[in-house]
């Protein structure tokens, strides 16, 4: 036979793996959506060219049905795993090529072709394509051979060889198109057995370097998202110009709804704000999954008509996208994976020598800030195992709501990492302000990012504020060579924070409480993109002892709004005498600046000037008689009318005070008309103190107030729904001061509440110390015509119909209007004199000489989930199908009973509904015992310990704080110990105590640890509960199934006891000395 050389070119690709396709979103089902069979072949390979040595070659199928493979000739097989069919063929020694098919058959004949076609010994090759095309300059060109021959390659000088090296088989000969100018030339690649040749057509297209935007976190549909993102990119745009794509990385919507895709469309098809040329790319994130609004999460974000995952090029560089594909960290499927891995090979492969942007809104775990699990957990450690073996990847994503002024924000390590900033709410990590994670000014954020290719050796990144319409730091720089071994931030430690202003101020606002006042540090000018994160503030004793410390974060991604001073109150100042305060300045990365101090101050109780007066009220002084009508006591004798749904008359024996009882009803209250009065109307806009003494019985998200007289203007006391305390004074066409206490209300405590008005500068005094102080510069007004009236247990009201708004839930013992302001140490004597007959119940230091008996019950645990009354009455114990488990402690020498939380049927139950001795006691004196663990993790459900409460009943039903609840005369009540909130894995000895006979007023008081912790006084008798929910439950509180637990308890329990009378103080200390015993 004659020798002959086969050179085939080839108008597809034929290549030794699979390339990824351009990411499509599928739903596989039984029958393809036109009711047919779905059969696609990747990237639409036609032919497979194998050299004649044994050799196998992979592509991908599409498919949702079964798919057989047939091949034509023995001497090649084919097989499927999955979505991935492989070809594999013998050696071939005859001289002359050969062919055959494999045939993909589907059940319904639908098929598809490839062509297989293998060399023989005679020498040959294949080329993949006649021409090939490439973007930027130092471009790379990827052309597949197959050869079983040595080969040379030749052609155009700016065309040069990077991977040339010839092999028998298969491969991917990389050569690179070089420099030019803007434009498009083409040029040859010549490929040479020495006999025959192949040449490619190579055309190069240079159009400049890629610029683009990356945004995150932008919640549409919540926090005003049109005009913060609108303001947001009108900013970008004043930065930039010639802006090539849009890349919006992830919680594009708040809930994944419709709308809210058509609310960001409304945004982003803005021609004049996002110019139509600017390619956008929409990339799901979790908040896209919570959808509410009856669609799916895919079926909404398909709207959009983009791929959920996508592999493309700018200017000649690559860009990767994947969504996520549910609502947590790690929801990325094994698809999107594999299509991310697939991507950056063959990006790697393709883009020799540039970066690989690569965009998900999860952090990979563990790069930047909130990706460890030290600070948040929000990375995914699928896309870092990924990303890792990549080092030219420049990866983005959001979630965090990390600002990126932190430096933190950004990260190389394996890979260079950026956090595209925060949107509609920032966090700060957690720790570094006493204020939480979301302080004063996190919701103004509005952040994106302009990324740059400046040129083949620079990416030039420009974090920009939107809110503030200013750039973040300096313009961060990612310098070739992109291979892991230029990375200029590696190794970035920041620097130590220096304080320019020294000078400290303080102020003293309870004997244990103090505010601090101090200067901000800046940061060495040479390291513009570092920043002072936070300041510890120290007081410091007369020993140098660290007697009391808080943290104030120094609101760095407020940027130019950052204050010059700021404050911090710090809280649990232990002892007292001469003291000083010590500031360190600290930045991200731990360095501390050295530390500067105040002058000394004296610390403890406040101690007025001597000779301060107790002031008197001369404008209003409520007065409630014993059938609940209200006076006036004050020289005014204001004329105050009752509401005719009376407010309960109530007398607080601890106080000595008579006032009255609310029910939160708009119908019930106190209130006299002063439009006519000129004296008060004067005080009110001028000089004027309002003074309250009360208690809320429940702070539950509703607002609520003591007194007041405000519509569109007045003044007047108001604490909203989560306890935060306001004083509020109108002013100009519907303008408000609003004084924000420094304490927060808690239910079932009193508050002695003074504001006080000196023409220009507003104050708030809570319980005899300073609580705020707002100045003004706007005079004040009245409450607009027609609620020019003052309200005892709520606020005025617009509607004439109804007088009273914010109505109070609790108790007001006092409330009085003066016609000046009073001092501060006017203040304090009045806050003394109001509590003058209080006898605080702290620490008692007796202790019985022996342990009272449980006579009520006594429930003790033993081996194998048993449990037993060995009280005197001995009531047989009930348990729920799942016996909960039971283990021997050693530190308290008694077994202990295990509940895991989640199963209502895992409890053990005490039924007392013929049990006389126990329903007399609850009707009167009694005291409830445990010894428990509480390890809920969500502590607002209120898990039982011991309860037995249904629309009536009583039970140790710990929150944030442990507590104790029950049902009297038709109100809740409950006893809190707010010095003692729930730690995980900690014992505590509670004793709930109820006490009605031989009282003045009927009360109940809870115990912790041996100490008395808090109180609330009850309405009258206990109601107990429905029929089938008489039994105290331990591990939870009764149902009204009478079969099962709620409110269920993750922990443990030791003891359950119930005794038939109020234990007294030492008492209770003995029984918590011998629990160790």
């Amino acid at each position: 036979m004659k020798k002959t050389k086969y050179i085939i070119a080839l108008l597809v690709a034929a290549i030794s793996f699979a390339l990824p396709a351009q990411a499509q979103e599928r739903i596989l089902t039984a029958i393809g959506a036109t009711g047919k069979t779905e059969l696609k072949v990747a990237n639409d390979i036609k032919n497979l060219y194998f050299a004649n040595k044994p050799e196998s070659k992979t592509f991908k199928i599409t498919t949702n049905t079964t798919v057989k493979p047939r091949t034509s000739a023995d001497w090649f097989q084919a097989s499927i795993n999955g979505n991935v069919v492989t070809v594999s063929v013998v050696e071939n020694s005859d001289a002359d090529l050969r062919s055959g098919e494999v045939t993909l058959a589907a059940p319904d004949g639908q098929s598809k072709i490839i062509n297989v076609t293998q060399l023989g010994t005679n020498p040959g090759f294949f080329v993949s394509t006649d021409t090939a095309r490439v973007k930027g300059i130092d471009a790379g060109v990827v052309v597949n051979i197959t050869s079983n021959t040595n080969l040379t390659f030749t052609g155009s000088e700016w065309i040069t060889p990077k991977d040339a090296t010839p092999v028998v088989g298969t491969k991917n000969y990389v050569f690179i198109a070089g420099k030019m100018q803007q434009g498009t030339r083409t040029g040859t690649l010549n490929v040479s057995d020495g006999t025959n040749s192949k040449s490619v057509v190579v055309e190069q297209n240079f159009e400049g370097f890629p610029t683009f935007i990356v945004m995150s976190d932008l919640h549409f549909g919540a926090g005003g998202a049109v005009e913060r993102v609108t303001k947001s990119l009108q900013t970008i745009y004043e930065n930039t110009s010639d802006v090539d794509a849009l890349f919006l990385n992830g919680d594009l919507t708040n809930s994944g709804n419709l709308s809210q895709y058509n609310e960001m469309l409304s945004v982003m098809n803005n021609a004049e704000l996002v110019p139509d040329y600017v390619q956008r790319y929409y990339i799901m994130g979790n908040h896209e999954w919570y959808t509410g609004d009856g669609g799916t999460p895919m079926g909404n974000y398909n709207s959009l008509g983009v791929e959920h995952d996508k592999y493309f090029d700018i200017k000649g560089y690559p860009f990767i996208y994947i969504g996520l594909s549910g609502g947590s960290e790690e929801n990325y499927t094994q698809e999107s994976l594999d299509f991310l891995r697939e991507s950056l090979e063959d990006a790697s492969l393709k883009y020799p020598g540039k970066p690989i942007f690569v965009f998900q809104h999860i952090p990979a775990y563990g790069t930047v800030q909130g990706s460890n699990s030290y600070d948040g957990g929000w990375g995914t450690k699928k896309v870092y195992e990924i990303l890792k073996d990549f080092p030219q990847v420049i990866d983005f994503s959001g979630h965090t709501h990390f600002s990126s002024r932190c430096p933190l924000t950004f990260h190389q390590d394996k890979f260079t990492s950026l956090n595209d900033g925060g949107n509609l709410n920032c966090y700060i990590q957690k720790g570094i302000d006493i204020d939480g994670e979301m302080p004063e000014g996190t919701s103004t954020l509005s952040e994106g990012m302009i990324v740059t290719v400046e040129d083949e050796n620079n990416v030039g990144v420009r974090r920009i504020d939107g809110a503030r319409n200013e750039e973040i730091g300096e313009q961060l720089n990612f310098s070739a060579p992109y291979d892991g071994t230029n990375f200029t931030y590696a190794n970035y430690k920041g620097s130590k924070p220096v304080f320019e202003d020294v000078e400290i101020t303080t102020e003293q606002l309870q004997p244990t409480q103090r505010k601090v006042t101090f200067p901000q540090a800046v940061v060495d000018e040479n390291d513009p993109n570092n920043v002072v994160l936070y300041y510890k503030v120290e007081v410091i004793d007369s020993e140098d002892k660290v007697v009391a410390s808080s943290n104030r974060c120094s609101r760095f991604y407020l940027g130019s709004d950052m204050p010059e001073k700021l404050d911090v109150i710090v809280n649990g100042i232990e002892g007292d005498g001469m003291m000083r305060i010590r500031v360190t300045a600290i930045d991200p990365y731990g360095n501390e600046s050295d530390p500067i101090e105040s002058d000394e101050f004296e610390q403890g109780e406040y101690k007025p000037a001597e000779g301060t007066q107790v002031p008197t009220a001369d404008l209003f002084e409520l007065s409630v008689d014993d059938q609940g009508k209200g006076f006036d006591k004050s020289p005014m004798s204001n004329p105050v009318i009752t509401s005719d749904n009376t407010p309960i008359p109530f007398y607080d024996s601890d106080y000595k005070l008579t006032g009255a009882k609310f029910n939160r009803d708009r119908s019930q209250y106190y209130e006299f008309d002063y439009s006519t009065n000129d004296k008060i109307k004067t005080a009110l806009t001028n000089n004027f103190t309002m003074e309250a003494f009360f208690m809320c019985n429940e702070v539950d998200g509703l607002e609520q107030s003591p007194m007041g007289t405000q519509q569109e203007g007045g003044v007047g006391f108001w604490m909203d729904g989560g306890g935060k305390f306001h004083f509020y004074a109108g002013y100009g066409d519907g303008g408000w001061y609003d004084l924000v206490s420094t304490k927060n209300i808690q239910p079932g405590k009193y508050y002695h509440a003074v504001a006080t008005f000196d023409g220009s500068k507003l104050k708030l005094y809570l319980n005899g110390y300073p609580a705020g102080e707002l100045a003004t510069s706007e005079p004040l007004n009245f409450a607009q015509e027609g609620s020019q009236y003052l309200v005892a247990g709520g606020d005025a009201s617009a509607d004439p119909s109804v007088i009273c708004d914010a109505a109070l839930n609790g108790l007001l013992l006092v409330s009085r209007l003066y016609s000046r302001a009073i001092s501060r140490d006017e203040d304090y004597v009045l806050y003394k004199d109001v509590i003058k007959h209080y006898v605080e119940q702290g620490d008692d230091e007796e202790i019985a000489d022996e342990a009272p008996v449980a006579d009520l019950f006594n429930i003790e645990f033993g081996e194998n989930g048993t449990a037993t009354d060995v009280s005197e009455q001995q009531i047989p114990v009930t348990v729920g199908t799942t016996v909960p488990e039971t283990y021997y402690n050693d530190t308290y020498k008694r077994w202990v009973a295990k509940f895991p939380g989640d199963d209502p049927h895992c409890y053990f139950g005490v039924p007392y509904e013929e049990n006389e001795k126990i329903i007399e006691a609850m009707y009167t004196d009694f005291t409830l015992e445990t010894l428990c663990v509480i390890n809920n993790d969500n502590l607002s459900s209120l898990p039982a310990v011991l309860s037995s409460q249904q629309t009536g009943g009583v039970g140790i039903e710990p929150g944030e704080v442990i507590q104790g609840w029950g049902y009297f005369s038709g109100s809740y009540a409950s006893a809190y110990a707010y010095d003692y909130p729930v730690v995980k894995n900690t014992y505590y000895h509670i004793t709930l105590v109820v006490q009605t006979l031989d009282v003045e007023t009927p009360v109940m008081s809870i115990y912790v640890d041996g100490k008395f912790a808090g109180k609330t006084q009850l309405a009258g008798q206990m109601t107990l509960p429905q029929d089938n929910a008489k039994y105290f439950c331990i591990g939870g509180d009764a149902s009204p199934a009478g079969n099962a637990a709620e409110y269920l308890l993750n922990g443990e329990v030791a003891l359950a006891r119930m005794y038939s009378h109020a234990l007294t103080g030492p008492q209770i200390k003995r029984l918590f000395v011998d629990l160790k015993k």
